[in-house]
């Protein structure tokens, strides 16, 4: 029997969120949290363990984990997410206020 290699995506697709002035950091200038969505019946591991809401009452599959930096600007907290490649994403016209962009 031939076993194929897991693939990254496996595991989850994990994004970033950058957010201005948060309600939780309201004197912090920028706030980026990461996400992670899961292959569904996935469980979740640490330390995405906060089950994003969902209105409609769902199991949710995507988590998010509470802060990975607190910046003083928006060009801070780029840096690393231009330095390992990945994608930025404006914001969509529905999106809170307080989101900025997104890093895939």
């Amino acid at each position: 029997m031939i076993q194929s290699a897991s693939s990254p995506i496996d595991e989850g697709l994990i994004g970033y969120t950058v957010y201005r002035r948060t309600r939780d950091f309201p004197q912090v200038a920028f706030v980026v949290r990461p996400w992670r969505v899961y292959r569904q019946h996935a469980t979740p591991i640490w330390p995405y363990v906060h089950p994003m809401f969902d209105p409609h009452g769902a199991v949710p599959d995507t988590y998010q984990h509470a802060i990975v930096c607190l910046c003083d600007s928006l060009a801070e907290a780029r840096v690393p997410f231009i330095r390992y490649g990945l994608v930025h994403m404006e914001r969509e016209p529905g999106d809170d206020s307080v989101i900025v962009e997104v890093w895939i």
